[in-house]
């Protein structure tokens, strides 16, 4: 592989190892290899699901009884509306991510006032951004037991943050029903599109895993037996889950769009 240095004193790599027209193709990175994520594979990602909500579309699984104290969701989305719109949740209504009315981010766990509101607002319709949710009850350092971060970047500008006490179980992994789009109420229906959706049980991850920038591009995170990566490639079975925690099932007829991150 041959690299040629720019007027600005930086390397790039020659034309002649660009490959257009393979989707959102990560190219090489001198430095890391591909993607940015210190040597991940190149990944093509070519398409979303599309959640309506006037429609009450969403998705569902009896998830397994995984590690309800430690995991990690991520994924792409792009609002269609804004106001109250829940992007996940676990067994309980009182578990969940999603935006508050005002469009502030929220993150909740167990109903009993474990939150992180955010003092950012998030009304955004027109790209895809990324989000990372980690849930770490047995963490020593309380502050870390419940951590955001938007396209790459760490929240820590907060309304509310309260952490739970040590080893506070979430209902997230917990063998019940969990949902994509909505929560256990079956309200709020998330009003977009979502890409490239990872849930993965007993790891604590950071953004990194999953995208090579800020936000960058997506990068494929190799999953475990319990996990979940919805990659919605397949219109016939948009709950396709080519991770180990088994398929999702589709409430209201999500649809498959060629639209995709970043």
């Amino acid at each position: 592989m041959r690299f040629h240095k720019t007027s600005k004193g930086l390397y790039q790599p020659d034309r002649d190892i660009v490959r257009p027209g393979v989707g959102n193709m990560l190219m090489v990175n001198p430095l890391t290899g591909f993607g940015g994520g210190g040597g991940a594979a190149a990944f093509s990602v070519t398409n979303s699901g599309d959640f309506e909500t006037s429609s009450s579309q969403s998705l569902s699984i009896t998830s397994p009884s995984g590690n309800v104290d430690k995991w990690t969701a991520a994924f792409w989305h792009k609002r269609e509306s804004i106001g109250f719109s829940r992007m996940f949740g676990g067994s309980s209504a009182e578990d969940y991510f999603r935006y508050f009315s005002n469009d502030k981010a929220e993150f909740k766990v167990t109903g009993a006032n474990y939150t992180l509101l955010t003092t950012a607002t998030y009304t955004d319709t027109s790209a895809f951004h990324h989000w990372t949710v980690v849930y770490d009850s047995g963490n020593a350092t309380a502050g870390d037991r419940m951590r955001i971060y938007f396209d790459g970047t760490e929240v820590t500008g907060f309304d509310t943050d309260t952490n739970p006490p040590q080893n506070t179980d979430s209902t997230i992994n917990d063998g019940n029903t969990n949902y994509i789009g909505t929560h256990a109420s079956g309200n709020q229906h998330f009003d977009g599109l979502i890409a490239e959706f990872y849930l993965i049980n007993n790891q604590t991850l950071t953004p990194s895993s999953f995208i090579d920038g800020t936000p960058g591009n997506p990068i494929e995170f190799a999953t475990g037996a319990d996990d979940t990566h919805l990659q919605f490639k397949n219109s016939g079975s948009l709950g396709e889950n080519s991770g180990g925690a088994g398929d999702w099932t589709n409430n209201n007829a999500v649809t498959q769009s060629a639209s995709f991150p970043p």
